[in-house]
């Protein structure tokens, strides 16, 4: 099976982002994150947004591989992405050529 492509805006928006900005831990195991794991992102922009907003990072290891019914939103495309974690001097971010898209919900109408 073929890798699905990232969104240009998605990797744009992924590649350098700083997971600080969602705390140094899981949510889900409050585990700290550590430089080389694989995280989980949950992405998202609406119908006729261009610009893709990081919802939620979790780490691999909470096993988060598909959005939930109840996660799925009309009129937004939604796409689940595993990225690795690198550390810089200053930060902890994604190393956006690392990507894989696990999960794409496309924006539906209603």
């Amino acid at each position: 099976m073929a890798q699905e492509m990232l969104p240009k805006g998605l990797w744009r928006v992924l590649d350098g982002y700083d997971v600080r900005s969602f705390g140094t831990a899981c949510p889900g195991c409050k585990r700290d994150y550590q430089q080389g794991e694989r995280l989980v992102v949950a992405a998202a922009r609406e119908a006729k947004a261009a610009e893709w907003r990081v919802g939620s990072i979790v780490c691999s290891e909470c096993h988060r591989r598909s959005f939930t019914e109840e996660e799925r939103r009309a009129g937004a495309e939604q796409l689940l992405v595993d990225v690795e974690l690198v550390a810089t001097p200053v930060a902890l971010v994604f190393n956006g050529e690392t990507a894989r898209v696990l999960d794409r919900s496309a924006a539906t109408s209603g």
